[in-house]
């Protein structure tokens, strides 16, 4: 049966994170790999043989970011994980279009991917635990709506600067909407926590609660 969103009783936390998702889609379509190769090649004169090295250890680091997400995230949340890992990653953005010469630039590129996939497996977790169990599926469609609709620009915003010759311009508009976005979404939603982080921060203030009697009885 169909189920329209508007009607939901957490439409406004559909709605708004999506809407929020897809600022930071779109910003993200912008600076995707093939701009960045395009960028290394033309601005620096990067050979064909050396980006790809460079992509494939970004890919590398992408790895270790999504499989350090949760660990990072049982330490300081999940929306913190997304927020704050993300504020490094587009402050390195901006970092790396202002770079100097290639291995500033690179080393700068590859670091930046240490952290510029925390926050997938933490959106999709975070996104699924603030709704109830049969609002999810529609929380996921307006997710993914609001993200591919935002999306499809991008590479046209991206080309038209390109054009005009503001090489850097993408990498800094696009880090600076996902800055902006980082923000919005911290301050719409920081007082919207998971049930499982206020169960686990329960249980582990009892076990805290529990340690100090026995330490006082002994």
């Amino acid at each position: 049966r169909f189920s329209n969103p508007l009607r939901t009783k957490s439409r406004g936390r559909i709605l708004g994170i999506s809407g929020l998702f897809g600022i930071d889609s779109m910003a993200g379509g912008m600076v995707s790999d093939a701009f960045v190769s395009f960028w290394l090649f033309t601005h620096f004169g990067v050979n064909e043989g050396t980006i790809g090295a460079v992509l494939v250890i970004a890919q590398l680091w992408n790895l270790a970011s999504i499989w350090a997400a949760p660990y990072v995230a049982r330490r300081i949340g999940l929306l913190n994980t997304m927020v704050w890992t993300q504020i490094v990653a587009n402050f390195l953005l901006i970092a790396f279009a202002l770079s100097p010469n290639v291995p500033i630039a690179i080393a700068v590129f590859i670091i930046r991917e240490l952290f510029n996939e925390m926050d997938v497996p933490t959106r999709q977790s975070y996104v699924m635990a603030i709704v109830p169990p049969d609002e999810r599926v529609m929380m996921a469609g307006a997710n993914n709506l609001g993200r591919t609709t935002f999306r499809m620009p991008s590479t046209m915003f991206t080309g038209l600067l390109w054009s005009n010759s503001v090489t850097a311009a993408p990498f800094i508009i696009a880090a600076s909407a996902k800055l902006v976005y980082d923000v919005a979404v911290y301050a719409a939603f920081r007082g919207v926590r998971p049930p499982e982080e206020d169960l686990r921060d329960s249980v582990e203030s009892d076990d805290s609660v529990a340690e100090g009697s026995q330490d006082s009885d002994s």
